[in-house]
C-alpha cells in the first residue's frame, strides 16, 4: 500500500517488483532446512539479529515520517 501510494512509474514494474520479491520469499523459505544445515546455530542468530535490525530501522523511518506528516515539518 505504502509503495503504491509513493511510486510514480507504471503499475506494471510495481507488479513486477512485488511477484519478484513473493518469488524469492518463496525460494527461501522452501529452502530452510538446507539454510539451517549450511548456517548453524550461530549464523542463524547472526542473521535474526540482522533481520531484527532491519525491521527496526523500517518501524523508526515508518514511524518519523507518519510524525513528519501529522505534525507538518518540511524533511
Amino acid at each position: 500500500m505504502t509503495l503504491r501510494n509513493t511510486h510514480a512509474g507504471p503499475l506494471w514494474e510495481l507488479y513486477l517488483a512485488l511477484i519478484i520479491a513473493w518469488t524469492a520469499s518463496a525460494f527461501i523459505l522452501l529452502q530452510a532446512s538446507l539454510l539451517q544445515r549450511f548456517l548453524g546455530p550461530s549464523g542463524l542468530t547472526a542473521i535474526e539479529r540482522l533481520m531484527g535490525m532491519l525491521l527496526i530501522m523500517l518501524s523508526v523511518d515508518m514511524l518519523l515520517d507518519n510524525l513528519q506528516s501529522v505534525l507538518h515539518i518540511k524533511p
